[in-house]
């Protein structure tokens, strides 16, 4: 959906719980819930569409390919830069591209081949249609969650794939949507990976409708309570986060691997 929406959005909220697999059943050691306008409602009147959890084997696998990848040895502005010049003109990266900038961060063949499989199911958080390919800006933004870094610097850099020439460092409405949600699109994208499946080659994923709603909505709110019209700069956003937003979008803290993952 490339409409920018005005729907109010609900309370995003996370949680760190202890390992438990007393009942045979791994618990989440990670779980947030997101907003969006699908119109169903908690107890609260707040409406969620979701409950994302990572269980210890997603937080595991998660540690395995940042740290077998290559991505965990980089900054987010090196994967940026990568994507951008493996995209076409319209600003698309397809399969074959986007596993050419895999190897330039593989220090060797043997290393990169077994995260292969677990990054391409990531790029498919971002894939509509195959022949299509994903938006290359959203690719690099949400694949900035493996690469080393700040939760701010990686949200700085992201933030600069959005504005183009246009807006002088500010996003749209729609250009905010698909920040956020391009981090969203990967955190549910590995939520999602079953416990009981340990080849990842043949799953689908299906978090696009998920991860577009919830942005949206976040993004309405975004814009109501910073009293920005049309465009919003990454200071007002980052002051939004600090003087409260961080209650919606806690989940923004998991770009920090190290508060989690690592």
């Amino acid at each position: 959906d490339d409409d920018d929406d005005d729907d109010e959005a609900g309370n995003t909220e996370a949680a760190v719980a202890p390992d438990d697999d007393s009942a045979g059943t791994a618990r989440a050691v990670v779980a947030f819930e997101l907003a969006t306008d699908d119109g169903t409602s908690n107890d609260d009147g707040q409406v969620l569409v979701l409950r994302a959890a990572f269980s210890p084997k997603s937080v595991a696998r998660l540690r395995d390919l940042v740290n077998g990848s290559g991505l965990g040895d980089c900054d987010a502005s090196v994967l940026c830069g990568h994507v951008g010049h493996a995209a076409t003109p319209a600003g698309r990266v397809d399969r074959r591209a986007f596993g050419g900038v895999l190897d330039a961060f593989a220090t060797s063949p043997s290393r990169a081949a077994p995260h292969a499989p677990l990054l391409h199911y990531l790029y498919g958080a971002f894939v509509r249609d195959e022949q299509l390919g994903a938006d290359a800006a959203e690719v690099a933004a949400g694949l900035s969650l493996l690469c080393a870094g700040s939760k701010s610097a990686k949200l700085a850099v992201a933030w600069e794939l959005f504005d183009g020439d246009k807006w002088d460092g500010a996003l749209s409405r729609r250009g905010l949507w698909r920040y956020l949600r391009s981090f969203l699109a990967v955190l549910l994208a590995v939520a999602s990976l079953p416990d009981g499946e340990d080849d990842v080659a043949d799953i689908v994923v299906d978090v696009v409708d998920d991860a577009d709603d919830a942005a949206v909505a976040l993004a309405a709110t975004i814009f109501e309570e910073t009293g920005c019209d049309d465009l919003i700069a990454f200071d007002d956003f980052a002051d939004w986060y600090t003087e409260g937003g961080f209650r919606v979008a806690s989940w923004l803290e998991l770009l920090d691997l190290t508060k989690w993952v690592l």
